[in-house]
């Protein structure tokens, strides 16, 4: 009680501090300022609602930012501030047109409008979200729920479980198909055989390295490939090396992908003017590397969203992976044969930087635990294991240092970053934050897969105030909406296609 009461006392001298700056030579209005936010901060943090309860006050607080004097800057600040806290309810979020709600309790998220669409059914009854039926059994099924949950972790009171569950028939496709896929990229990219490769602008793309991939499903899904070839542009470098020690020979491989946004505006104009502004919204750069359990790693990449490029490097020979050290010298004593392979287990490390709207953040040592078992029905997974709370720092809209977030909202950033990661950490009914997968092989002829994924946001002021700049400024316009759809039209339309194409095909190639 005493360590609330000195931290509540610190934060009223600094507002008021604060706040005369502001105010000049009105101590009296500057007290009451400070008064009538204390007391709003106080009701928030001890009901564990956050920006609902500072929502419901900010009215008066609006009322009297009337009388105050701001510079342009500041002012178009306050704007943005009052307009999103003031136009937007965070439970119509999860009470929309975009949300059915469940006799549970749960919303299930669904496209507006997909029932008006002949190419894609909505079953409301089951919360069922289907492609069309092409002339073999093809079907996919999505569902994704949000609930409330009382008490996810101590320091808050309601945090919201978000999960997804996914089928799919998949006909004779499995993941053996996508194992094989790999393995002949594999035999392709082997020293001797990159040596042969002709040399395209730019490096070797997908297309020509599927045509030359040997027993590999690429070449019986061609629509698909070009549809997604259409939208992305795929720089693939394979360079020719060889171990000083032992003199034998690798392929490191360098692969790069970025979306093509002037190919996308041709045919979808609303959504590519919405990626566009989405990715250029904010600075992201990731990198990380896939950890085998001897810490040699598998592969390592990065991303950047100045390019919207995505590089990935491996190491390849003998037509397999080859795991390489910390100083990136490969060790064929661990090679990785994709095609043969029965269980796995590994762990992505990664570590990331990006900003928006003036705050920057710094993530280091995420880590996300993947396994993977062979049988007639494959397990496979992956978990955060790992998420240290990130360090924030910065100013707000290029105004607002995070000392004086601090002193204007209950609790701190600090805070608030270690809520959301123990929520994310605990995860769905303490099941962290995951995503399982199975694919039912039994039946050569149509492949059952299964996904289930879940996670955690608890309710706090900062996972309030996200969601609702997310549904203000972030969230797709119908016309965007429109176009989502119809791009999932058309790519299911290409992979029906194949996989009808697929289905005269013997089926051990696929399994």
């Amino acid at each position: 009680m005493t360590k609330d009461r000195s931290c509540l006392g610190s934060k009223l001298a600094g507002l008021l501090a604060l706040t005369l700056a502001i105010l000049g030579p009105d101590p009296a209005g500057a007290a009451t300022a400070v008064y009538r936010y204390i007391d709003v901060a106080r009701q928030a943090h001890d009901g564990g609602r956050g920006i609902e309860v500072l929502g419901a006050y900010w009215q008066s607080v609006h009322q009297y930012a009337k009388n105050l004097r701001f510079t342009d800057s500041a002012k178009k600040a306050y704007e943005m501030v009052n307009d999103i806290i003031q136009t937007v309810d965070f439970q119509a979020f999860l009470t929309s047109h975009l949300a059915l709600v469940t006799p549970d309790g749960a919303r299930v998220f669904l496209l507006k409008g997909a029932t008006a669409s002949d190419a894609l059914t909505v079953d409301y009854e089951k919360a069922r979200l289907g492609s069309y039926v092409p002339a073999r059994p093809f079907d996919f099924a999505a569902e994704i729920s949000v609930r409330a949950d009382a008490k996810p972790i101590p320091q808050v009171k309601r945090g919201f479980v978000i999960g997804a569950q996914v089928a799919a028939n998949a006909g004779e496709l499995s993941h053996r198909t996508m194992l094989r896929s790999l393995d002949g990229i594999m035999q392709v990219l082997e020293p001797q055989n990159v040596a042969r490769l002709p040399v395209e602008a730019g490096g070797q793309n997908l297309t020509l390295l599927a045509r030359k991939a040997r027993g590999e499903v690429l070449q019986t899904l061609p629509d698909t490939i070009k549809y997604l070839e259409r939208y992305q542009k795929i720089n693939f470098e394979p360079k020719i090396e060889q171990h000083k020690a032992t003199g034998k020979e690798f392929t490191r491989v360098h692969l790069s992908m970025a979306i093509d946004i002037p190919a996308v505006e041709r045919d979808y104009p609303d959504l590519a003017h919405y990626l566009d502004r989405l990715i250029t919204s904010f600075d992201l750069n990731i990198g990380g590397r896939y950890q085998l359990p001897n810490g040699l790693s598998l592969f390592n990449f990065t991303f950047n969203s100045e390019t919207s490029e995505i590089n990935l490097e491996l190491v390849t020979a003998d037509g397999a992976v080859i795991p390489v050290d910390d100083k990136g010298q490969p060790h064929a004593e661990a090679a990785l044969h994709l095609a043969e392979l029965q269980s796995h287990s590994g762990l992505m490390v990664i570590n990331a930087r990006g900003g928006a709207l003036g705050l920057e953040f710094d993530l280091h040592d995420l880590h996300s635990s993947f396994d993977f078992k062979e049988g007639p029905v494959m397990h496979s997974g992956g978990r955060i294991v790992s998420l240290p709370p990130p360090k924030v720092t910065g100013r707000a809209l290029g105004i607002f240092p995070t000392w004086a977030i601090d002193l204007s909202i209950p609790g701190s950033i600090d805070e608030y970053a270690t809520m959301i990661t123990q929520g994310i950490l605990k995860g769905a009914n303490g099941k962290g934050t995951y995503l399982r997968q199975t694919v039912d092989t039994r039946d050569p002829k149509a492949t059952k897969v299964t996904v289930d994924m879940g996670t955690m946001l608890v309710d706090n002021f900062f996972v309030n105030f996200g969601m609702r700049v997310v549904q203000k400024f972030v969230w797709p316009s119908e016309d965007v909406l429109g176009e989502m759809r119809q791009a999932l039209v058309d790519f299911s339309g290409h992979v029906a296609n194949d996989l009808v194409r697929l289905s005269v095909v013997p089926a051990d190639i696929a399994h």
